[in-house]
């Protein structure tokens, strides 16, 4: 009997000291994927992180709880125990992110933040943007999904799809708007010409200025002839050419009246509060100096703007 208890013992402080040895060898991020068993975990880790004993991580896995992997990523450190990767990996089990939505971001930009800090990859996020019944819910499509994102920190789960953090962030837009009293439709147009605004200057104390004359001119029925919409129909952010102004787009506003069909970025609420509450003038026109200040010089007719444009060319050549 006493010889049995002592070979309990030595097998107990065995597994313990097996347990609680440095095992990793390795050091680096641990990312589990979505329907990965403990096998496969433990698969990676002695691939990637050089643990000693996959079958003991399964058996330990089991008893301290770790049974069903959820999506989780974790930084792993060498030396780290078995008994320490498996804690890390259970306390991590509804692991949370910040994720922080910039203005200025193209659906690209967006597209590789979010799979760069969540479980879902760029397809399963081009996926969830090109899902027509969830964009009708919140009445959008895939040509206006980005209207769904107000730049902002969000807390997620790290474990989401690619769904619910579109249903995240869409019921956050919902809620801006409504605290606004504005209507989807009317967000929609508001959210698309603010992305323009958002583009063409980014300096505050003009952005309402810049709002002030696309109002006018939709007011008037003038094609509002904004070069960042041609950037987005060509797919280039650069000096435009003529030959540019003609590209066949339903956002290219040289070609086409009103405010295109879809944000040509993530606007900020800045910019769309520059929308909401614009300047009252009679401008039409506007083009940057060419000082460097990133500033704009306004005018009420055609000549004038013509002047401006030539002034900028001189100092363009001077600088």
């Amino acid at each position: 009997m006493k010889w049995a208890a002592l070979l309990l013992l030595i097998f107990f402080s065995t597994v313990v000291f097996l347990l609680l040895r440095p095992n990793s060898s390795k050091s680096g991020l641990l990312r589990v994927s979505r329907g990965s068993s403990t096998a496969q975990v433990a698969n990676l880790l002695s691939r990637d992180f050089g643990m000693k004993s996959s079958w003991l991580f399964r058996k330990a896995a089991f008893f301290m709880g770790y049974r069903k992997p959820n999506p989780v990523k974790v930084q792993v450190e060498k030396g780290m125990s078995i008994f320490n990767i498996i804690r890390l990996l259970v306390k991590n089990k509804r692991q949370t992110v910040n994720i922080v939505i910039r203005s200025g971001w193209s659906r690209e930009q967006l597209t590789n933040y979010l799979a760069s800090k969540l479980e879902p990859d760029i397809q399963d996020i081009n996926n969830a943007f090109g899902n027509t019944a969830l964009l009708d819910s919140f009445g959008v499509n895939d040509t206006s999904v980005l209207s769904l994102f107000i730049p902002d920190t969000y807390n997620l789960y790290y474990s989401a799809t690619a769904e619910e953090v579109l249903i995240r962030c869409a019921q956050k837009a919902r809620a801006f708007w409504a605290k606004q009293g504005i209507s989807s439709d009317s967000a929609l147009r508001i959210y698309s010409l603010a992305s323009i605004v958002e583009k063409e200057s980014q300096k505050a104390d003009e952005r309402p200025i810049i709002a002030g004359v696309y109002l006018n001119r939709l007011r008037i029925g003038m094609k509002l002839q904004a070069d960042p919409t041609v950037n987005f129909a060509i797919g280039a952010w650069r000096a435009l050419y003529y030959k540019d102004l003609e590209v066949e787009s339903p956002f290219n506003t040289y070609k086409y009246k009103g405010v295109p069909p879809g944000p040509i970025c993530v606007a900020s609420a800045q910019a769309i509060e520059s929308v909401l509450h614009p300047s009252i003038h009679e401008y039409l026109f506007f083009v940057a100096k060419g000082d460097g200040s990133g500033y704009h010089r306004f005018s009420k007719t055609d000549s004038e703007h013509l002047r401006n444009v030539a002034l900028r060319k001189k100092e363009l050549s001077a600088r």
